[in-house]
């Protein structure tokens, strides 16, 4: 993924291309709040701010990478 962008939900983590079509959907979040892109690796951090945790996202996968 070139370009894209990360939308936040209250419920999941949304993953989505930049033309709008949502790519994938990553659950196991509470209630996620913030998140921030890593410069050069394809990560994201996105606080949890029902379970007071960073949760790591990894944006070509998908998934939860860590906690």
């Amino acid at each position: 993924m070139a370009a894209g962008a990360l939308s936040l939900s209250p419920q999941a983590a949304l993953v989505a291309e930049t033309l709008g079509r949502v790519r994938a959907e990553v659950e196991g979040f509470k209630a996620p709040r913030y998140a921030a892109v890593h410069p050069g690796l394809p990560y994201a951090y996105v606080t949890d701010s029902a379970s007071e945790e960073v949760v790591v996202l990894d944006v070509y996968g998908a998934r939860i990478a860590g906690r």
